[in-house]
């Protein structure tokens, strides 16, 4: 399965993500494309099931991209 996001500074092509529901590790993924404001990313089977379970139910959902290191440049 690919999903869109949106793209975050920090985000480059290739980096592995976990994918978590509930802050429970559900899969992994890995991002495939940068776009202007999106970012492409494949998800695998397990990850897969459960997103789509919340797509078919309609279930409001985000995607947050947390990376602990990062430091945005405009910081006051």
């Amino acid at each position: 399965m690919i999903i869109q996001c949106g793209r975050q500074e920090f985000i480059q092509q290739g980096d592995q993500l976990a994918i978590t529901r509930d802050d429970k590790l559900i899969g992994y993924g890995k991002v495939i494309a940068l776009l202007e404001e999106n970012v492409l990313v494949d998800i695998d089977d397990a990850a897969s099931k459960s997103l789509f379970e919340i797509f078919a139910e309609a279930i409001p959902c985000d995607f947050t991209f947390v990376n602990e290191k990062y430091t945005p440049k405009n910081i006051e």
